[in-house]
């Protein structure tokens, strides 16, 4: 597997203290949460890892499931906002460097529950831009207007 061998090569470079996971560690039509991501994460060597979430992880899990995967390969703790994990964060690897990684799936309608307020935003947002409840079209990137020229209500649901 590249990810073991990527692991095995890093922790032979003199220096180096961790790796910086960027997102999209599975492929988006991975078949759910536990099959991908627990073979690549167990492929992952001893170094440290800090993990940024990227859409094809929230394709695959809910965020709960994700933040008690990462947390098992991480070396900071994730914060949690009244239970909802929370993946933004920062760390300073090294005097006078400070890393930022941010949660761009805050506001999402993957990765979360429809009831939940965030996924609720997000879907009302879409569905204003796209001028339609259906999410089949939220998908469809050529179909975006754009803010500007998005109708101010979409069609019923």
């Amino acid at each position: 597997m590249a990810v073991r061998r990527a692991y095995d090569h890093w922790s032979r470079v003199p220096g180096l203290g961790f790796v910086l996971q960027l997102g999209d560690l599975i492929d988006e039509h991975n078949g759910g949460c536990h099959r991908g991501l627990d073979r690549v994460l167990e492929a992952m060597g001893p170094l440290p890892s800090y993990h940024t979430v990227g859409n094809h992880e929230l394709y695959n899990c809910d965020r709960k499931d994700l933040a008690r995967k990462y947390l098992q390969h991480r070396h900071t703790e994730l914060p949690l906002d009244g239970g909802d994990p929370v993946f933004y964060y920062s760390f300073t690897p090294r005097p006078g460097v400070r890393l930022i990684s941010l949660d761009c799936f805050d506001v999402s309608v993957l990765g979360r529950d429809p009831q939940e307020p965030q996924r609720r935003m997000a879907a009302e947002l879409l569905a204003r831009a796209h001028g339609t409840w259906d999410e089949e079209c939220w998908e469809q990137t050529g179909e975006l207007t754009g803010l500007d020229n998005a109708s101010s209500t979409p069609t019923e649901r």
